[in-house]
């Protein structure tokens, strides 16, 4: 795919990048609020079950503060990276449901990909 033909692509993906580096940057800077503080206590015994707070959120929070236990960016880090990877996953995952409507109207107008493809040049 080249990206001078999805110019949309390269806006998506300038955006997206400002916006995760706004987010480190603001990540380092402001101190960890309450919840977080209780999330990385949680964090320094892990449990298999808390009464109000779901497992993998205490790991991947001991996950962040092991490479930095008094960095508030590592601590946070874990969730930075999982998030910026959502919009990936939901083109993944919707990928080859757009292709099969694609299929599917090219199949139902009577012509094949390559007419449409060379009719475009």
């Amino acid at each position: 795919m080249n990206i001078k033909e999805h110019p949309l692509l390269l806006r998506v993906a300038v955006a997206a990048a400002l916006l995760l580096a706004i987010k480190l940057f603001l990540a380092g800077l402001l101190d960890l609020y309450s919840d977080e503080i209780f999330y990385w206590l949680a964090s320094t015994r892990l449990a298999l079950a808390y009464s109000d707070l779901p497992f993998m959120t205490a790991l991947l929070v001991s996950l962040g503060a092991a490479l930095d236990a008094g960095n508030t960016l590592t601590v946070r880090l874990p969730f930075l990276i999982l998030g910026t990877t959502i919009p990936m996953l939901v083109y993944w995952v919707a990928l080859p449901i757009a292709t099969a409507k694609a299929q599917e109207t090219t199949e139902a107008s009577g012509t094949t990909g390559a007419i449409k493809t060379a009719g475009a040049m």
